[in-house]
């Protein structure tokens, strides 16, 4: 595996509130600053060459270097995820040196709106080599 394919954590959410209002949520809640990205994830389309984009929020951690990335799952009537379409959201933790994940998890299901949340292994996801995001620490 190559430097750029590193394993990162990735945490399934369900929940009925829209991207931006859970990405408020979570700022409140944890202290983060997610951001809506300008740019998007673009993910090609299996047997045709076309791709699906998908929005993003963002917190790029400029003092740990931690980055979370808030992604909806379905857009444009496409999941992300595949072969997981029964996720609202999908929380990407890459960089991560100071989250315990398994912890996180639980305290999102604590959390009043979030109805489920689940962790999964990149390394099992087909679509983890799109899944690269262009940090940028201004």
């Amino acid at each position: 595996m190559d430097e750029e394919q590193e394993p990162f954590d990735i945490i399934g959410i369900c929940s009925g509130l829209s991207d931006y209002r859970l990405a408020w949520n979570l700022n409140k809640a944890f202290g983060w600053e997610f951001a809506h990205s300008d740019i998007s994830i673009k993910i090609p389309i299996k047997k045709s060459n076309a791709v699906s984009e998908y929005n993003f929020y963002q917190y790029l951690g400029l003092e740990d270097y931690t980055n979370l990335y808030l992604v909806k799952n379905k857009q444009q009537a496409k999941p992300l995820l595949e072969d997981l379409p029964q996720l609202d959201y999908v929380l990407i933790i890459k960089n991560n040196l100071v989250l315990d994940t398994d912890e996180l998890v639980d305290l999102l299901r604590q959390h009043h709106q979030i109805i489920a949340a689940y962790r999964y292994d990149s390394s099992t996801l087909n679509i983890t080599e799109y899944l690269q995001f262009e940090e940028s620490y201004e």
